[in-house]
């Protein structure tokens, strides 16, 4: 449901490979530098951006941390903190944060998109669609929630209201074009669209030559006509998993709970380390079940 902002999956990271909905990151062991009596909150704020763009989101964790016992009031490292633990996947950690920011006019519109993210990511769809519409009508340009919102009505089958906020999303993507058109093929499957997905998936492979596309398309291709198991054949040991997630994701769309089920767990099976997106994706099935 894992339906990544940057690159935020190749399909969702696929469920999440989002957006919104959550592979993507593990998490890494902390070497930063412990806190001087001499570092300045602005230092540690640096430090912290710098190893969040650079993926070491465990490291900028420690840095914001650091820059808030300095600062309490700090609000750049509130909110470097919530991002960080958005993309270590640990979603509690990172609402507790952005919901410190709600009251700050100028981080308001960016906390109400963190925490329909992060609920989105739980399987709390109807929490993250509050949230969410909030973000956009506080601020529009956010692509990040557009995308999240398609993919919270794609959840609900609203297939009206996800195609417009995937077609926001678009407006504002940038150099995130890729994970729209995607995610709007994984939607068009769903839909039984092949034809409009395919398209879709064309334009995303446009956008970003570098990525595998081909391949999990053509086996998401599989899994739209109910194929699960040949969408899983001919993977090799490191792919296999990211296929079984892939294919499961589709049919977790088209209602086939039973059959996402069993190639989530089966993807937890195979993995050689703990993969974490199956694991929540496997969440996020389990609250559509219960609702």
């Amino acid at each position: 449901m894992m339906i990544n902002h940057n690159k935020m999956l190749s399909l969702l990271c696929a469920v999440i490979a989002s957006t919104t909905l959550s592979a993507c990151q593990t998490t890494q062991s902390s070497n930063d530098v412990p806190l001087k009596s001499s570092d300045t909150y602005m230092a540690l704020n640096e430090r912290g951006v710098v190893n969040y763009s650079n993926g070491r989101y465990q490291q900028a964790v420690v840095a914001f941390q650091n820059s808030l016992k300095v600062n309490p009031e700090n609000k750049e490292a509130r909110f470097g903190l919530a991002e960080s633990f958005y993309k270590l996947q640990d979603y509690n950690s990172a609402l507790e944060a952005y919901q410190m920011l709600l009251s700050e006019p100028e981080y308001k519109s960016r906390a109400l998109q963190g925490i329909g993210l992060s609920e989105l990511q739980k399987g709390h769809i109807q929490e993250a669609i509050q949230s969410l519409e909030l973000a956009v009508n506080e601020d529009e340009s956010l692509w990040r929630s557009w995308n999240g919102l398609g993919q919270a009505y794609d959840y609900q089958k609203e297939w009206g209201k996800s195609e417009n906020a995937y077609n926001q999303a678009l407006v504002y993507a940038a150099d995130n074009q890729h994970v729209i058109h995607n995610n709007k093929g994984v939607s068009y499957l769903a839909q039984k669209r092949q034809n409009d997905a395919v398209r879709e998936f064309d334009l995303a492979a446009q956008y970003d030559a570098n990525s595998d596309y081909v391949d999990t398309n053509y086996r998401l291709a599989l899994a739209a006509q109910n194929r699960y198991d040949e969408a899983v054949l001919d993977s090799n040991v490191e792919s296999e998993a990211k296929a079984l997630n892939n294919v499961g994701y589709a049919a977790m769309l088209q209602g086939r709970y039973d059959d996402a089920e069993r190639l989530f767990l089966r993807a937890i099976e195979v993995s050689p380390n703990f993969y974490k997106t199956p694991y929540h994706n496997l969440q996020v099935l389990h609250e559509l079940r219960r609702n």
